[in-house]
């Protein structure tokens, strides 16, 4: 169930398969979700269409939750991700560790990412200090959007 790009995009597809499934309580706890969770995410779906729909902005109406993930479609939803979390970006240095871009702090991505790789440029949604500085909720980004980025916030 995982998505290569990395947490975001598996926690999109883990509420999308429970969305399908939501019935089947054994198919959800075969999975390892946990349905309050779920039903929170979905409290906070339902908010974010009442705004957005107080705001007139166009949806695309569908009651399926099957998400055609095209690599364009991907590169869409981690940039508006990294639009809200801009500041939450790391990069990898040679010697393997992470440095924070807003505040040059070490880190190491969380041991539970499903990120099978070492990408270059990660965005993150959360900073955990413990034994060690971690941060979690990680997905993969390309470089090139911070300048596109950047760009916007700076014009």
């Amino acid at each position: 169930m995982k998505h290569p790009s990395g947490d975001h995009l598996t926690l999109l597809v883990a509420y999308n398969s429970y969305k399908v499934h939501e019935d089947d309580k054994e198919w959800v706890k075969d999975h390892f979700l946990n349905t309050r969770t779920l039903k929170s995410a979905e409290d906070v779906r339902k908010q974010l269409l009442n705004h957005i729909t107080k705001m007139e902005l166009k949806v695309p109406q569908s009651n399926s939750f099957e998400i055609d993930f095209t690599p364009k479609k991907v590169e869409r939803i981690i940039k508006c991700i990294l639009e809200g979390y801009f500041s939450h970006v790391a990069h990898k240095e040679p010697q393997g560790f992470y440095k924070t871009v807003r505040d040059h702090q070490i880190v190491l991505i969380h041991p539970s990412s499903v990120l099978d790789e070492k990408p270059i440029w990660v965005l993150y949604h959360e900073f955990v200090l413990t034994n060690q500085n971690y941060i979690r909720t990680v997905t993969k980004i390309n470089g090139k959007w911070l300048i596109e980025m950047d760009s916007k916030f700076n014009s």
